[in-house]
């Protein structure tokens, strides 16, 4: 009786971790799926996106342009493809440029650059360009005359 029981309980372990598996499985096979079908939408997301995360702004009239163009840009479909971290930096920009202002001072500029390249650093993440570990290295700053 004890081995009947025990084959039993063995038969029924194995039962459920072979659907679990198997329901780990398709789950990530359908989000790789998934991620493989939206490719090349992603891509050309991203291009545009790449453009917008300029951060010099140089008038009232062009942070107001950048602000309607990545607004745009989020309510369009972009924003669905962003990961959870790089939304909160593309809405980080986005509330930087929102604030009606003559002149945006240097600090706010500063977090606008922070925002927009590591979205920029991001974006080359994801798309194979840079390694996790090249993504986390900080650049030397580019020198303006």
């Amino acid at each position: 009786m004890h081995n009947l029981t025990s084959s039993i309980l063995l038969a029924l372990f194995g039962v459920i971790i072979g659907y679990i598996s198997n329901y780990l499985i398709a789950k990530y096979k359908a989000r790789f799926e998934l991620k493989n079908a939206i490719t090349d939408i992603k891509a050309k997301y991203y291009i545009d996106l790449w453009g917008l995360c300029e951060p010099k702004i140089s008038s009232e009239e062009e942070r107001l342009n950048k602000y309607n163009q990545m607004k745009q840009w989020y309510e369009k479909g972009g924003g669905l493809l962003l990961s959870f971290k790089a939304t909160n930096h593309f809405l980080g920009a986005l509330k930087i440029l929102e604030k009606d202002q003559k002149t945006i001072s240097k600090k706010r500029v500063t977090d606008l650059k922070k925002h927009l390249t590591w979205i920029r650093t991001e974006m080359k993440y994801e798309v194979g360009s840079y390694s996790r570990k090249e993504a986390k290295t900080q650049l030397p700053e580019s020198q303006e005359k």
